[in-house]
């Protein structure tokens, strides 16, 4: 239902209004963003790992703090694949269209790569929420220690996507869960 209902309209979006504005590419050149995006990817799975130090156990919310390193890695495959399709190709363009569609000065077409970013990184983070919300008492310092980090690794992760192409925010974002959830229950 989410490739549906979310991925399919997000693609489809992305890729036409990124090729209107000339920021959504494909990269056939792996070489070019493979070191940014690995470096990238530990750089955002550092604060995740000193958080599974510090976050006792249960504040992640029903169903997170078990699962199989298997698990994890089909996890890991999923999230960067469907969140960069779903937040970078498609909310992030969506959200430069709007902002130049209404700024209408050439001047602006930069700031509103930004702008976009930063407005996709936000809603990145919110969509990151959910588990550690459903606990019955949140622990308020770890939802904003999630909004923080997943706001700047969304904003990261989207500069990779203008910066190379949208191989690269995924395998970033791959990188950094599967340092993040897979090595760890590996060890």
């Amino acid at each position: 239902m989410e490739a549906v209902f979310l991925l399919a309209p997000a693609s489809i979006l992305g890729l036409w209004l990124g090729k209107k504005m000339d920021i959504t590419r494909i990269s056939e050149r792996i070489h070019a963003y493979i070191i940014p995006s690995i470096t990238v990817g530990l750089a955002l799975a550092i604060p995740g790992l000193v958080g599974r130090f510090i976050t006792p156990e249960g504040d992640f919310g029903p169903g997170m703090n078990n699962p199989t390193p298997l698990e994890w890695l089909l996890r890991s495959l999923s999230a960067s694949l469907t969140e960069e399709i779903f937040f970078r190709l498609g909310l992030m363009t969506l959200f430069v269209w709007i902002t130049r569609s209404i700024m209408k000065k050439s001047a602006f077409d930069k700031p509103s790569l930004w702008i976009g970013n930063l407005l996709a990184a936000l809603v990145f983070a919110g969509a990151h929420l959910p588990p550690v919300l459903s606990v019955n008492v949140p622990n308020w310092n770890l939802v904003i220690l999630i909004v923080i980090f997943n706001s700047l690794g969304g904003f990261v992760l989207g500069w990779l996507y203008l910066r190379y192409c949208l191989l690269a925010a995924i395998f970033a974002h791959f990188v950094a869960d599967f340092v993040q959830h897979v090595i760890p229950r590996l060890v």
